[in-house]
């Protein structure tokens, strides 16, 4: 097992997921737990590769929150703080969800163009 695999397997124990090598936040998204993985990303040092499989996560879990229909304004704004957070590889994974055309599937990317400003 690499250290960046080690860090994953911490973060899967601690958040009580699922381990994948590939797609980590993505396979784990949880529409429900949305402010707590913010939370997480404010709160605790955070290896590189945490900070981008967090990164992923949080997004990934927005996109589920905005498929479901929630519309919460303290999570928004939660949210939109969370954006501008100095997290490992954050910025290419705000450009990756926000360039998703399909916007029943990722109506993140509606959100993101809306309260990111993305080089």
């Amino acid at each position: 097992m690499t250290s960046a695999d080690r860090d994953i397997q911490d973060l899967t124990d601690q958040l009580g997921l699922t381990f994948y090598k590939q797609d980590w936040g993505i396979c784990n998204a949880d529409a429900r737990r949305v402010a707590e993985f913010i939370r997480i990303c404010r709160s605790q040092e955070l290896s590189r590769t945490q900070q981008y499989e967090m990164g992923e996560l949080v997004l990934a879990s927005m996109n589920e929150a905005l498929v479901d229909g929630v519309e919460d304004e303290e999570l928004l704004s939660e949210f939109q703080d969370f954006l501008t957070l100095d997290l490992d590889g954050l910025p290419e994974e705000i450009r990756y969800w926000a360039s998703l055309s399909d916007v029943e599937e990722f109506p993140l990317s509606i959100l993101l163009g809306k309260v990111a400003s993305i080089p």
